[in-house]
């Protein structure tokens, strides 16, 4: 999820599932709730990362474990051939 903040009020939102375009196993089932079903007809990553690049940039990039999440986008974004560089 994207949620775009300017410091009083939640301005743009954006939220969907990945299609990590692998088995996800039943530990990640039972901590997270997503199964295989659900990423189904998810997007791959590929398919909304120009979406997710606009919406964040020039942005502060926060989350509740930002190493973590961080490392997983600048990862996805590398996959793809794009730097992924945002303030956290």
């Amino acid at each position: 999820a994207v949620v775009i903040f300017d410091g009083t009020k939640i301005v743009d939102t954006y939220s969907t599932l990945i299609n990590p375009k692998k088995y996800v196993p039943p530990f990640i089932t039972s901590l997270t709730g997503i199964s295989n079903e659900m990423l189904e007809d998810a997007p791959t990553f590929e398919e909304v990362a120009d979406l997710i690049f606009a919406k964040t940039e020039g942005m502060i990039f926060v989350a509740h474990n930002v190493n973590f999440d961080y490392s997983f986008l600048k990862q996805e974004f590398a996959i793809l051939g794009t730097k992924f560089d945002r303030k956290n």
